[in-house]
Formats: C-alpha cells, structure tokens, sequence
C-alpha cells in the first residue's frame, strides 16, 4: 500500500484560474473562433444599401452607381468576345418570350449545370410564389465544354 501512494506522488495542488476563470477563459475562446464567422454579418449590416440610378437604356431596371470602372479582373472571364449591343427595346422580348406579366416581377435566371451556386439556388428561386414573380430560365454554360453539353442536353 505504501509502494502504491509513492509511485502515484503528491496530490496536485488546485489550479489558481477557480470556477470564474475558467468561465472567462471558455468565454474568450469561444469569441475567438465565432468572431471570424460573426464579423462579415456585422459588416454586412452597418454597411449602407447600395445607391441604384435608373438606367435610360434599359427601361423599367436599375444600375449600381460607382461601377462603371473597377481594378478587378472581369467575372465573367471565359465569355469570349463581346457580343453584338442589344438593340433597344428588344431585352425584354428575349429575356422574356412569353412577354412581361402583369402583376408580377419578371426574374431572368442564368444557370450553368456544373455550377455549384445554381445548385442551391434553382430549388430556392422554384419555392418563389408564382403569383408574385415570374421566372424565365436560361441556360448559361460558361464552366467549360461540360457545362456546354449539359446545356445542349437539357
């Protein structure tokens, strides 16, 4: 019985942080690995709305004011040349060949099959209420050759 009190040494002596501490020192760390989850949900928040101008060539939709140039490479990278300007007036007709209805906002829909955002974002755009906006699809294959079979397949 002794040889198994000495092999096991003295009993350790309480830690100096108590209950309060270790409260603090779970409640820093735990706003250490929330804070980089929370702080873009701040930012988005204090963030002012984004200033929309009417867009005289397109009428009926809106232009964000302060884009016309940017630093940035374009999103769109793997559209290739330019297409042709859209004559006036037309837009609308092509973007929405069953004409706009009335009553409702006319959405525009741009997917490519290999895209992830589309993905999450077609089951979402289908539960829309149908009464209140009217969804045109359209087909965007922009990921590559497979995106444009997938297109050509649907």
């Amino acid at each position: 019985m002794a040889d198994l009190c000495a092999m096991t040494g003295p009993i350790p002596r309480r830690s100096r942080l108590g209950r309060r501490g270790l409260l603090a020192l779970g409640l820093a760390v735990g706003a250490a690995l929330l804070a980089p989850r929370v702080s873009p949900w701040l930012q988005a928040k204090r963030a002012p709305a984004p200033r929309l101008r009417p867009d005289p060539a397109l009428p009926g939709f809106r232009r964000r004011d302060g884009l016309a140039a940017t630093a940035l490479p374009p999103a769109f990278a793997g559209l290739g040349q330019r297409a042709a300007p859209v004559p006036e007036g037309v837009l609308c007709a092509w973007l929405f060949p069953s004409g706009l209805p009335a009553g409702r906002v006319p959405v525009a829909v741009f997917t490519d099959i290999n895209c992830p955002h589309c993905r999450v974002m077609e089951p979402w755009l289908a539960e829309l209420s149908a009464d209140r906006v009217a969804l045109s699809w359209h087909d965007m294959p922009l990921l590559g050759p497979a995106s444009a079979a997938g297109a050509r397949a649907i």
